[in-house]
């Protein structure tokens, strides 16, 4: 039997990741473990004139 103390997953908001997602929920219920959900945005460089982003303008430090 596995004992799980620690769950990473990592979440795009797909329908897939959500469902990944709840299925790290029930593990942890069973398991009192501790669930880290991981969204990595990739910055894109400004300087290319066919992608704008809301996120290019967003800003941690005033959010």
């Amino acid at each position: 039997m596995h004992i799980y103390k620690h769950i990473l997953v990592p979440i795009d908001f797909s329908e897939i990741s959500e469902m990944a997602a709840g299925q790290a929920i029930e593990i942890i219920k069973c398991y009192q473990a501790r669930v880290t959900l991981l969204h990595v945005v990739e910055r894109f460089p400004e300087h290319l004139p066919h992608y704008h982003s809301p996120m290019s303008r967003w800003n941690p430090r005033t959010s």
